[in-house]
C-alpha cells in the first residue's frame, strides 16, 4: 500500500500525520509525506521595485519552513515504522494540483490530510483544499478534522 501524507506547519497537517502514527500498517507500506509550496509570482512587483527580491526571500523562508516539517514528519514516521519506506518531498505550486498530481504519478493508494474545517464566508473566499483533491484524486482520500474543541 502507497499512502502520501499531504504535510505543512498547520496544526491541522499535524493531526493527520497523528492519525497515521497510531495506526498498524504492514512493513510493506510506503509512505511519501508531500509538502507543497505556494509560488509568490515576483511579477506581482511591477509596481513596486523592491518587491521581487522580498518575493525571492519570502519564497525562499516557506521552502525552508516545509523542508523543516518534512524532515520533522520522516523522522517520527521512521520512529514509528522502521521496515517501511518513507519518502519526504516538497514541490511547489498549486497546493490542490501538486497533491492530486503527485498521488498520481507515484501511484498512491491513498491520501491522508488534515481539514482547516472552514466554513461560511472563509471557506467561500479560500476555498477547500480538501474537498478539492477530494473530488479529482485518483485514489482514496481520508480527510482528518480536528475535534471542534480544538478547531478553530
Amino acid at each position: 500500500m502507497k499512502v502520501l501524507i499531504a504535510a505543512d506547519e498547520s496544526e491541522f497537517s499535524r493531526s493527520a500525520l497523528d492519525s497515521v502514527l497510531t495506526r498498524p500498517w504492514p512493513d510493506t507500506t510506503e509512505f511519501l509525506i508531500l509538502s507543497v509550496v505556494p509560488f509568490i509570482p515576483p511579477a506581482y512587483g511591477d509596481w513596486q521595485l523592491g518587491y521581487a527580491s522580498s518575493a525571492r526571500e519570502a519564497q525562499s523562508a516557506l521552502n525552508t519552513l516545509h523542508h523543516s516539517t518534512v524532515l520533522e514528519f520522516e523522522t517520527e514516521m521512521r520512529r514509528a515504522f522502521p521496515e517501511s519506506r518513507i519518502e519526504g518531498k516538497v514541490v511547489t505550486g498549486s497546493i490542490r494540483d501538486c497533491i492530486v498530481d503527485e498521488a498520481e504519478t507515484w501511484q498512491a493508494d491513498l491520501i491522508v490530510m488534515g481539514s482547516h474545517g472552514r466554513t461560511g464566508m472563509s471557506r467561500f473566499l479560500l476555498g477547500s483544499v480538501a474537498e478539492s483533491v477530494l473530488g479529482r484524486s485518483p485514489c482514496s482520500v481520508e480527510i482528518i478534522r480536528m475535534p471542534k474543541a480544538v478547531n478553530r
